[in-house]
């Protein structure tokens, strides 16, 4: 999990994905401040909307004409995850920027630093940006910070210099993913099996951990 800092960077191929299920009033935050806070330059932007709503993808459409997006209907967290994996890989990325609707970027994203530790770590299946304790973890709101309470729930950390390394989760929080993860495709099946613990259980049994 990376924290502070940013900066202008070298090339590398970065695909922006946003997921969203018709919550429109965050979408038009979010957006911006993508643009605010994300410095290096975007190859492709796109969206998948799980809406179903066909008056909701028209609106889409003309709000985000630099986006390619996605409506496939009404296919639930596994579905809609899937059509964002295959949309990114259209674009054969170095790595994806992955964001929901309803997260705001508040402050510029250090996605070059996050990069180099993704590229001389080949077993980091993620780089996920610090935010908000979130109100749905009483963990995270005791303790008042996400990552302690990750720290806390891990069997296996690593405190490096600007980023923790564990083992408890594949999160679809604000993160950078490498094309090699998107190859891997995200689980389907059973409830449970097709959310972000199906994933982590995925990715552990092959020797992946988290940053």
């Amino acid at each position: 999990m990376a924290g502070k800092g940013a900066e202008r960077t070298t090339y590398m191929k970065l695909v922006l994905v946003i997921i969203g299920d018709g919550r429109g009033e965050y979408l038009e935050q979010a957006v911006p401040a993508i643009t605010r806070n994300v410095l290096h330059p975007i190859y492709a932007r796109c969206m998948v909307d799980d809406s179903g709503d066909s008056d909701y993808a028209i609106h889409l459409d003309g709000m985000y004409p630099d986006f390619i997006i996605d409506h496939g209907g009404r296919r639930g967290m596994a579905g809609a995850v899937q059509a964002g994996f295959k949309m990114a890989l259209n674009y054969d990325p170095d790595y994806v920027l992955w964001i929901e609707e309803d997260m705001l970027l508040i402050r510029p994203l250090p996605i070059t630093s996050a990069a180099q530790v993704l590229d001389s770590n080949r077993q980091l299946a993620q780089m996920c940006f610090r935010r908000e304790p979130w109100w749905g973890s009483p963990q995270e709101m005791v303790l008042g910070d996400q990552l302690l309470a990750i720290m806390g729930e891990a069997t296996h950390t690593e405190i490096r210099d600007e980023y923790v390394i564990h083992d408890y989760l594949f999160s679809l929080n604000p993160c950078l993913i490498p094309r090699r993860i998107l190859k891997l495709g995200w689980p389907s099946g059973p409830l449970g099996v097709g959310n972000e613990a199906g994933m982590t259980t995925k990715l552990n049994s092959l020797g992946y951990r988290y940053g």
